[in-house]
């Protein structure tokens, strides 16, 4: 057959293969690039949607210390923290709604499209309630997010993000635990005494506390691991069970006056929940 092709013939036979060959690849390599952008741009909406959550943490936690410091008298900037709430429920949402695609968890799926009506009516009708109904409804909902947050380690496809997000549920047991030993020793400064009904609280707070920092230092790279040690070194954490009541004690026996006394202690509190807030938004960068 080859002897009846003339030579230009030939010669385009000769060369079809290659060129065909290089197409193919060529074409399988936008294929996988675009496979690939695709692949990041789902593993970066998972990650933004863990960020989201935390924020609405940040937020709901900042707010009820302020109220309560407010509440004691000292001057708190009520409004810039409510604003910022507003704004962490609004990330979130949106956050929602750019990840429902990429959750491949039917019950994790309906978790998130009734906490996003629950939180979408809120929104909606924040103006006709007070505020105090506001936080309250959003810190409820805010838990709601607390227990959807670990199941999106599941959802990760990627080995880098599954030790992201892992890493990031521990620091948001840190900062969960830190906002209890803030609200409880407030209680307890409030009234100058520690009970067994605060001190129990206190001390499960530092055991969480311990056991996340423990978990995350042995795991996490260097550079996360120095913020937190830095927060550990600079003594915005315990490093025992017990220290946390020991702070308190020393508050109420430093013979401050309870509003004075307390409105440092919930500054304090509320430097340490951005502190370690701070490691989470480094993780998930």
């Amino acid at each position: 057959m080859l002897k009846r092709i003339r030579v230009r013939g030939k010669l385009l036979l000769l060369i079809a293969a290659p060129i065909a060959a290089v197409l193919v690849f060529a074409t399988t390599g936008v294929v996988d690039r675009r496979d690939n952008s695709d692949f990041q741009d789902r593993e970066a909406r998972i990650a933004d949607f863990a960020d989201a959550g935390s924020d609405l943490s940040l937020a709901v936690q900042v707010q009820r210390v302020r109220g309560l410091a407010a509440d004691a008298g000292a001057v708190v900037d009520l409004e810039e923290s409510t604003a910022v709430l507003a704004g962490a429920v609004d990330g979130w949402l949106q956050a929602a709604e750019s990840v429902k695609g990429d959750i491949t968890d039917p019950d994790l799926v309906t978790d998130i499209d009734d906490l996003t009506t629950s939180l979408g009516d809120l929104r909606a009708g924040a103006d006709a309630m007070s505020p105090d109904t506001v936080t309250a409804a959003v810190a409820l909902a805010s838990r709601r997010v607390a227990l959807i947050t670990p199941q999106l380690v599941d959802q990760s496809q990627d080995l880098e993000l599954f030790r992201a997000l892992s890493e990031h549920l521990r620091i948001s047991q840190i900062q969960q635990a830190v906002g209890e030993i803030t609200v409880q020793g407030a209680a307890a400064i409030e009234s100058r005494s520690i009970s067994p009904v605060i001190a129990t609280p206190l001390n499960s707070a530092d055991a969480d506390i311990i056991a996340a920092s423990d978990q995350f230092l042995t795991t996490a790279d260097a550079s996360y691991a120095a913020m937190l040690e830095q927060l550990i070194a600079d003594g915005l954490l315990p490093t025992a069970i017990g220290d946390s009541v020991r702070d308190v004690e020393f508050v109420i026996d430093g013979g401050q006056p309870v509003d004075v006394a307390l409105a440092e202690w919930l500054a304090t509190g509320e430097e340490k929940l951005v502190g370690v807030n701070s490691v989470s938004d480094a993780l998930l960068e």
